[in-house]
């Protein structure tokens, strides 16, 4: 844990190394040794209000509150958000703190703002207060006081219980003449006090006692003021300055109420821990205090960088506020050597006494011995000329490799170079001598050199005879960039279409590539075999795993389309990845163990600035240092120093339909008549990690595909209660990592609805549906009765002829469908929609006309069908099926018993019988 010492210690030597390190242009220390700081600045083109930076206060969510001379700003490590759609808001910030309940204290010359996450609310100075704009320093106490310092007039004001007021009229402190300032001590839930003639009180409800009344302090500098808050890792309250006459002191008053005096005219007065080394900023100059002895670093840092207004540091990192801009520092990793001593780098390698050598693009082979230094080149006869090999070593390509013997060999543009005992000789010619045809990449098995060209490959011995050559007609695609060899035996290309596998011994190559289907990866730039013994393959869109199951390639769902330039696994826990954006650590235990990849990415926002890192571009020395090479930078890290964040990344709500809501909102009513709805959300606190992806779900609603899009939209909602939930998780892994919840109403009026409309138009359509079945029914009622009384007077068959009829039906018509069955076809085609069914006929009932089509009621199952019931009638056989209606044909094998007007069906239906059928109904009786 970073004491309050060590913070402003970190402090200090962030500015000394912003204003010594990147206004002078020149690199931070290449001595990996030494501490090295990554320190960027964000000014008007980042999206800051205003260059100076009065006030910066990280919240206990971590983020970044950042006030202005334009106003307030939110930063999140990535962008700024001003506030632009809120109009009362301050226009200018002095200081900044965070109350207990988590709302934000912006003072401003007319007053105090607060904001709870969704809007600002003033509390006015009242009119009598003086000096209104000078009030500028802002503290809250463990009961949500706002006690508020003018560090000009020297005097102190307090916010509490819904006023402002005076200090001295608050009870604890009304009999301390002259209060200048009033600074809490939370932890101890006491106020320290400086009073008249600068003594130092120590009050609280219960005494008041008298710190030191000597110390003289007159002023409360802006750069001095730290975290005031009870926090575990801070032993300090505050820093004040005392300047009296020519004399210069700065008091230390620590949380357990004691003050060190730190300096006397200059010069260290307290001997402090063995080692221990304090840095403070004093009026125009920075001092670094170790042991007894006083060093300035910097003097005139007002000439340099105007001026220092403010500074805020959570965990490692500390943001300072200046006259231009904001600055975020951070101990980085990685350290960056200057592209004039080390341009080009493609591949880097070590000798045996642990010097590092290069092979750069146009500068050949050098050695960083005290400065990079070009290694002499041997003469040597070879088919090429003199200047053709001379020049071709000037152009190294992606990849290098050691002899048996510990000799370091790089490919170049005509064949492959050799350093050894300080000079560069040719190993291997191509006998062509074609520098159109450059070797990309050498391995060396153990037994064999392979050198990967465009095209093909050379296998040469540990002395640079050519053995064989795998042809390049073996290969789909030409051009090899990287070669590996698996645990059995096995070797592996990849290239610019595809990857091979290669067996040496019966000198058989099987192509994979990205249109067959077993490779997802369109050009394979690197690769390597992991501790288990699977091969790994990276390229433009993404990380692919052999599985020999399949006898194919897995993509990692993580990366899918990123492109991947290099891979490095220095343990087996850690893997690392050189992409397009940034440097990617791996831990491949967590992947074999839960099948799940956990990552973290160290990119330009953790100190690493290198574009487009090189080909195969990684190399880990014999300290266990890891070099990455790129188009800009040469780099170096400790992979031991690179650890997975600890953060915790928690997803937040943030707007709906572009009003902000507070953190602890979990239910809002939306206004009247808005049933669009758009939400906002995203990762809260201050974060560097851009790969998030989100999905979300309404109500008991399916979740949505997993998506870097932080923003829903729900359209033509209706009126009631809707529960909404987001989950935020990094790509490719299982599980999520936060979720977040809100419940908002949509208050519209039933007209205004999403489906009014339809249902006004289906109610319309009911309404006028049911006037017209009214209107016919009543019409067809007065038909009905019309045709009862007709019959009445005359009935299709007379009850004479009925009783003949009725008393042998069941004889004749048994006789006569014996009669018949040999007649009757098996099956009956009806079409149904776009389906052809096939029915017994002997199961058809009758038929019925309905609509525009026919129902066919047989014994198991009623049909509908467009099909007529006059073609009906032409397909059925007309001995055993009658109309007797205009609308109902029947099987007669299934007549009940015939009636005056109707015939009942032994399923229970009547028929009503049409009177031009009568003469049918004699003839299947006769």
């Amino acid at each position: 844990m970073l004491s309050l010492m060590k913070q402003n210690r970190l402090v200090s030597k962030t500015i000394c190394l912003l204003l010594g390190v990147i206004i002078n242009g020149s690199l931070l220390s290449q001595t990996k040794d030494k501490a090295n700081f990554f320190v960027k600045n964000y000014t008007l083109h980042d999206g800051l209000p205003q260059m100076q930076v009065n006030a910066i206060k990280f919240s206990k969510d971590k983020t970044a509150w950042i006030g202005t001379r334009a106003g307030i700003s939110k930063f999140n490590g990535i962008s700024f958000d001003n506030f632009e759609e809120i109009d009362l808001k301050p226009d200018y910030v002095h200081d900044l703190e965070e109350t207990k309940n988590g709302d934000i204290a912006i003072l401003n010359h007319q007053g105090v703002y607060l904001f709870d996450g969704s809007t600002f609310t003033l509390l006015d100075y009242p009119d009598s207060l003086q000096y209104k704009a000078e009030y500028d320093r802002l503290f809250v106490d463990w009961e949500d006081r706002l006690w508020i310092n003018n560090r000009r007039k020297r005097r102190c004001i307090v916010y509490e219980k819904g006023v402002f007021k005076s200090a001295n009229e608050v009870d604890e402190l009304s009999d301390i003449e002259q209060i200048k300032y009033v600074i809490p001590n939370n932890c101890q839930e006491k106020l320290c006090v400086v009073a008249k003639q600068g003594h130092l009180l120590e009050v609280s409800k219960k005494e008041k006692k008298t710190i030191s009344n000597t110390v003289h302090v007159l002023s409360l500098p802006r750069n001095t003021k730290q975290n005031h808050h009870c926090e575990k890792n801070r032993n300090s309250l505050v820093y004040l300055r005392d300047k009296y006459k020519d004399d210069l002191s700065i008091i230390d008053v620590r949380i357990d109420g004691s003050v060190d005096t730190l300096l006397k005219n200059e010069t260290f007065l307290k001997q402090q821990k063995k080692g221990e080394t304090i840095s403070l900023l004093l009026d125009d100059k920075l001092v670094e205090y170790k042991g007894n002895e006083p060093k300035t670093i910097i003097n005139n840092i007002e000439a340099k960088y105007n001026y220092y207004h403010s500074s805020d540091s959570s965990d490692d990192l500390i943001l300072i506020g200046t006259d231009k801009g904001l600055i975020e520092v951070r101990e980085s990793p990685f350290y960056h050597f200057s592209e004039e001593t080390h341009q080009n780098i493609w591949t880097v390698n070590q000798t045996k006494e642990k010097e590092m050598i290069f092979g750069s693009w146009g500068r050949g082979i050098t050695t960083d011995h005290k400065e990079l230094t070009s290694i002499v080149l041997d003469k040597k006869s070879t088919d090429c000329n003199a200047n053709q090999w001379e020049n071709s070593n000037k152009y190294i390509y992606m990849g290098s490799t050691k002899t048996n013997g510990g000799d370091l060999l790089f490919p170049t543009g005509v064949g492959i170079s050799m350093y050894k005992d300080g000079k560069v000789s040719s190993f291997y010619e191509d006998e062509h001598c074609d520098q159109n045809n450059p070797q990309l990449f050498v391995y060396n098995d153990g037994k064999n050199i392979f050198s990967a060209a465009c095209p093909g490959v050379k296998v040469l011995d540990q002395s640079g005879k050519l053995i064989r050559t795998i042809d390049s007609s073996l290969f789909d695609h030409k051009c090899i960039l990287t070669i590996t060899k698996d645990s059995s035996g096995k070797y592996w290309f990849g290239g610019r279409n595809g990857v091979a596998s290669y067996d040496y011994a019966k000198n058989e190559v099987i192509n994979y590539e990205y249109d067959q289907g077993k490779l997802p990866l369109k050009v394979a730039i690197c690769s390597f075999v992991d501790h288990k013994g699977n091969v790994w393959f990276g390229g433009v869109n993404g990380l692919v795993r052999y599985d020999a199951n399949t006898d194919g390639f897995l993509m990692m769902e993580s990366f899918e389309h990123t492109q991947i330039n290099a891979i490095h696994q220095s343990s087996k826990n850690q893997c690392f990845l050189a992409s397009l954006d940034g440097i990617i650590m791996l831990d491949l235990e967590s992947y074999y163990k839960d099948d799940e990849l956990i990552y973290q990415l160290f990119n330009e926002q953790y100190g690493y600035y290198g574009i487009e890192p090189g080909q195969n571009g990684f190399f880990q020395d014999k300290d266990d240092h890891i070099w990455i090479t790129s188009s800009t930078q040469l780099a170096c890290f400790d992979p031991q120093k690179l650890v997975y964040t600890s953060e915790e990344r928690k997803v937040i709500i943030s707007k709906v339909n572009g009003k902000r809501i507070g953190a602890n909102t979990k239910n809002i009513r939306l206004e009247r008549g808005a049933n669009d709805v758009l939400i906002d959300y995203g990762i809260g606190g201050f974060h560097k990690d851009q790969l998030i992806v989100y999905r979300n779900k309404l109500n008991d609603g399916a979740w949505t595909q997993w998506e870097a899009v932080n923003n829903s939209r729900f359209q033509d909602l209706g009126g009631r209660k809707y529960h909404f939930s987001v989950q935020a998780k990094l790509p490719g892994q299982q599980k999520h990592i936060s979720e977040a919840s809100l419940e908002f109403y949509v208050d519209i009026p039933f007209h205004q609805g999403p489906y009014f409309a339809n249902y006004a138009l289906l109610l319309s359509l009911a309404f006028l549906g049911i006037s017209v079945l009214f209107y016919r029914n009543n019409l067809l009622h007065k038909r009905i009765n019309k045709l009862l009384e007709s019959e009445k007077q005359e009935l299709i068959f007379k009850t004479s002829e009925l009783e003949g009829i009725n008393k042998d039906l069941q004889r004749k018509l048994e006789a006569k469908i014996t009669s018949q069955k040999s007649t009757i076809g098996d099956k009956l085609e009806i079409k149904v929609n776009d389906k052809i069914l096939l029915l017994n006929k002997s199961d058809i009932l009758y038929i019925l006309a309905e609509d525009n089509g026919s129902r066919i009621v047989s014994r198991n199952k009623s049909i509908w069908t467009l099909t007529s019931l006059k073609e009906f009638e032409s397909k059925l056989d007309q001995d055993l099926f009658v109309r007797i209606h205009r609308g109902t044909i029947i099987n007669i094998s299934e007549i009940e018993w015939i009636h005056q007007n109707n015939i009942q069906m032994k399923d229970g239906k009547e028929c009503r019988i049409g009177r031009t059928y009568k003469k049918s109904i004699l003839q299947i009786m006769s």
